[in-house]
């Protein structure tokens, strides 16, 4: 009897170890595999990198002193069994939302950046001595003034979304407080410190953690925005499309309709305005006086660049996505995001 039971107990220790053994090796198995396939992403990651690194810069080298005209570009290629796409989107075609942070500061005119070039801006003159002020005043035109980005914001918004202008005004408001959450420090002269500025926007998903910001709205106003590393408002005419023409009334806050827009981006030339006498010549002709308003925020060439590239291999994705700056001779890169969110 005894050794019956001992027969059992050996038997059953043994099954016990058995079960542990296996689960051990189930373990250790779904680890391996785990592993495989996390080494084998990484490998293609690494792989993906290099190659769409190595077409950025193939792709630079082809747009130094060549910039395109158009808004956007889009090329399919193949290396291997790898399959890469880019576009390339002039972003001086879409609303900059760091401009909402000069609100904090202007007062329906902001100066913008002196390399960006401006289409019809009037040079920068010396304020005269106090004597000679009046003078001045009788012999001279005044100087146009850039209309408050808000403005542009809010008529945009309007276009867009199909809201009234009160609603319109609120979710400016929001946009507005969130790019400007406090109030810079001043120094003892009054300046304001510039240890103390606002961080500048960096993507345009920020705008979705704004309270009672409705994701419609975000949605549609998504393909009209962009993020850039400075307060410019500037829109490139050259490389806006008729479908962009809501955007080009915004600037004058409605004065050109956007049916008049739309025909201004159609009376383009086929390799794009290269002055800006023949814009103010079309609106004139046209009997627009929208021209002193329009204008200042308008530029020929573009200054920021987004190239977006996608790598692919079966149901594997990597991205790329480069900020490029052209400051009129060379381009450089401002900014890079990896992964499979883009900049905008």
């Amino acid at each position: 009897m005894n050794m019956s039971r001992q027969k059992g107990s050996a038997l059953l220790l043994a099954l016990l170890i058995m079960a542990l053994i296996t689960g051990i090796a189930v373990v250790t198995g779904d680890d391996l595999q785990r592993a495989l396939v996390r080494n084998q992403t990484l490998q293609w990651q690494t792989e993906a990198k290099w190659a769409l690194s190595g077409n950025e810069a193939i792709i630079l080298s082809q747009l130094t002193g060549h910039l395109p005209s158009s808004n956007a570009i889009h090329r399919p290629g193949k290396i291997d069994d790898m399959i890469i796409e880019y576009r390339l989107r002039d972003l001086n075609s879409c609303f900059n939302l760091n401009a909402l942070q000069r609100v904090s500061h202007q007062a329906g005119s902001q100066p913008v950046d002196a390399s960006a070039e401006v289409v019809g801006a009037p040079p920068k003159a010396v304020e005269p001595p106090p004597k000679t002020a009046k003078k001045t005043a009788e012999t001279t035109m005044p100087q146009a003034k850039e209309p408050n980005s808000v403005a542009v914001f809010t008529q945009l918004v309007k276009y867009v979304t199909g809201l009234d202008n009160e609603a319109a005004q609120r979710l400016t408001h929001k946009v507005v407080e969130w790019a400007n959450p406090a109030p810079l420090l001043a120094s003892v002269d009054g300046q304001a410190d510039g240890k103390n500025r606002l961080p500048p926007i960096m993507d345009i998903s920020e705008l979705r953690i704004i309270p009672d910001l409705e994701l419609t709205h975000y949605q549609q106003l998504k393909p009209w925005l962009c993020v850039l590393p400075d307060t410019a408002l500037k829109i490139n005419i050259n490389a806006l499309e008729e479908a962009s023409a809501p955007l080009l009334s915004a600037l004058t806050i409605g004065e050109l309709t956007i049916d008049k827009a739309k025909t201004l981006i159609q009376s383009r030339p086929a390799q794009g305005w290269d002055k800006p006498e023949a814009i103010t010549a079309w609106l004139t002709e046209n009997n627009q006086s929208s021209a002193e308003k329009i204008m200042p925020l308008l530029t020929l060439t573009g200054n920021y660049f987004l190239l977006s590239q996608w790598a692919m291999r079966e149901e594997q994705r990597y991205e790329l996505h480069s900020l490029i700056k052209y400051d009129g001779k060379d381009t450089h890169i401002e900014q890079r995001k990896y992964g499979i969110s883009g900049i905008n």
